[in-house]
């Protein structure tokens, strides 16, 4: 399971997915480890995903064997991968459509407005969305996605916190520290969402997109740590 924070300020795209990758039995952790990189270039952005391996993998692995050119070719692989995972589910039916509805993606873009470029963040997940349907996550807003074990109503509380205290790049004019006072913020929920549900780290990666395309990835960021650096890919 994967905890997701997308913040879109309007004038940087902010993916952030915590670190932990988990081994689960009988429905309970295992073993865990806390260095994962989830966060993929695809070309027009960054991507990460939430949910079971079954389906993430599969499209994981088309995604990085092509360069992404349109939200199109993402929701097309989307669709034929849950089709595939339908027909070929080892899964009960009850259970398989468990899986699909759990499971979802995000991603960053540029897209054409009036002919002025805007950011955008889409997802696709059952929840939010048809089958299909991108959501999206508008100017100087915040969607996230989280595991299974942790509820709608604590879901709705985290994002409502990240709402009111995200800043845009209207409201903090300086792109550095625009940047640091939101990192600052998924740090508090990501130690807080930590603390309900086992499957998720403190730590994160963070993928920036620019409104001009340029496009940069964190190293990984520790909670406990004020030092982070972002590399140009």
């Amino acid at each position: 399971m994967t905890f997701i924070v997308g913040m879109n300020t309007s004038d940087i795209a902010i993916i952030a997915s915590d670190t932990r990758e988990v081994s689960i039995a009988n429905n309970q952790v295992i073993s865990f480890h806390d260095e994962a990189n989830k966060i993929q270039n695809i070309g027009i952005g960054f991507m990460t995903g939430s949910g079971f391996v079954e389906l993430l993998e599969p499209v994981k692995k088309r995604t990085s064997e092509k360069n992404i050119a349109h939200t199109d070719e993402i929701t097309k692989i989307v669709d034929e991968e849950r089709k595939a995972f339908r027909n070929n589910s080892p899964f009960n039916s009850y259970i398989t459509e468990d899986i699909i509805r759990k499971t979802g993606w995000m991603f960053s873009y540029r897209a054409s407005s009036q002919n002025d470029i805007i950011l955008r963040i889409g997802i696709l997940h059952l929840s939010l969305s048809a089958e299909n349907k991108i959501a999206l996550v508008l100017d100087n807003s915040a969607k996230i996605s989280v595991p299974s074990d942790i509820t709608t109503e604590q879901a709705i509380e985290i994002q409502n916190e990240i709402n009111k205290n995200m800043v845009s790049i209207m409201d903090v004019p300086n792109y550095s520290d625009n940047l640091g006072r939101n990192i600052t913020l998924i740090k508090h929920v990501m130690r807080e969402v930590s603390h309900i549900s086992e499957t998720v780290s403190e730590s994160f990666y963070v993928g920036l997109l620019y409104k001009n395309g340029d496009m940069s990835l964190s190293n990984i960021i520790h909670n406990n740590s004020s030092k982070y650096e972002f590399n140009n890919v």
